[in-house]
């Protein structure tokens, strides 16, 4: 669940845009080995509901006289972000973990990182969200959640398929290695599976851009963001050139503008959340061209509510 709806309406769509990148990019970087103690059952699929005022500001103490009206705060008080609210398991790995829990912390605001991490972007524990963390009950605020991932929401049962696959997962060599062996391939039906072989087999150096093709033209929208993501950040720098060509091939043949979507937040998630690697954000950000030429082709309308319109913006795509 979001709650979007809360905010003002000219930042919802800058809001789900931006939940759509970092689901994009938590999604297509989640590892299973991150999950893998305790005989693989270190692992929660949990659904985050905020309380009302999850990620908002306040000074501890403060007040507001009521007579005037004047604002109060304790001297050296200094503003805090709260996060509060519960989550529900879909399922956990080990039987003896809590499969509900509340929450509750706040983070400073002061002397925060200069370059902001994907939770100071979008946070699940502020507007909501669908998560894979490993629990740790002895840690503090968020390093409750270890290894944190937010995911699309429609994926929480494919996480939880996955991670329960996790101890004989064997990513495949090649888009049709292992083809009858569930979990293993890049067209398994389940789109988190997928998408680890297909970094597997990127990863691995022996991916052939030509073979992508296929994969890019049968994948549904989910996947084709982390597939297109992963082809952006993993693939071997003297093929890139030749993924970049695939994707053009790929995007001129998009007729629909779900998939142009899909790819948009692939390209924007590298942009806004791989500060320091040029040539990764520099594709992207041709990527986003292409895909802007595309939706002109297409006749698809960019009004301020478009999340195609608010990426571009962002992005500076309509000022080449």
């Amino acid at each position: 669940m979001l709650f979007l709806d809360n905010l003002p309406t000219e930042l919802r769509t800058e809001y789900a845009v931006v939940y759509e990148a970092r689901a994009v990019y938590d999604t297509a970087s989640l590892r299973l080995s991150d999950y893998a103690a305790h005989g693989g059952t270190d692992w929660v699929v949990a659904v985050v509901t905020p309380t009302p005022g999850s990620g908002s500001a306040t000074v501890p103490g403060a007040y507001i006289e009521a007579e005037t009206g004047k604002f109060h705060a304790p001297p050296g008080a200094s503003a805090v972000l709260v996060k509060q609210g519960t989550w529900q398991a879909l399922a956990v790995g080990d039987p003896g973990t809590p499969r509900q829990a509340s929450y509750a912390w706040t983070e400073p605001l002061e002397g925060r990182a200069r370059v902001p991490s994907p939770e100071d972007y979008y946070s699940p524990f502020a507007y909501g969200g669908t998560l894979v963390f490993r629990p740790e009950p002895q840690a503090e605020g968020s390093g409750r959640f270890a290894a944190c991932r937010l995911i699309f929401a429609d994926w929480g049962t494919a996480a939880v398929e996955a991670l329960r696959a996790a101890p004989r997962f064997a990513p495949a060599s090649g888009p049709a290695a292992g083809a009858t062996a569930p979990g293993t391939t890049i067209g398994n039906a389940n789109g988190l599976l997928a998408t680890l072989a297909f970094h597997a087999w990127l990863h691995g150096g022996a991916a052939e851009p030509a073979q992508g093709q296929a994969l890019l033209a049968t994948a549904d929208a989910r996947r084709l963001s982390t597939f297109v993501y992963l082809i952006l950040t993993e693939s071997a720098t003297a093929n890139r050139s030749d993924w970049n060509a695939q994707l053009g091939r790929a995007i001129q043949a998009i007729r629909g503008q779900d998939k142009l979507e899909a790819i948009t937040y692939a390209a924007y998630a590298v942009v806004v959340f791989l500060r320091g690697e040029p040539a990764a954000i520099g594709a992207a950000r041709r990527v986003l061209a292409e895909v802007r030429q595309q939706a002109d082709a297409l006749g698809i309308p960019l009004s301020d509510d478009s999340p195609l319109q608010v990426v571009f913006e962002k992005s500076g795509i309509l000022d080449q």
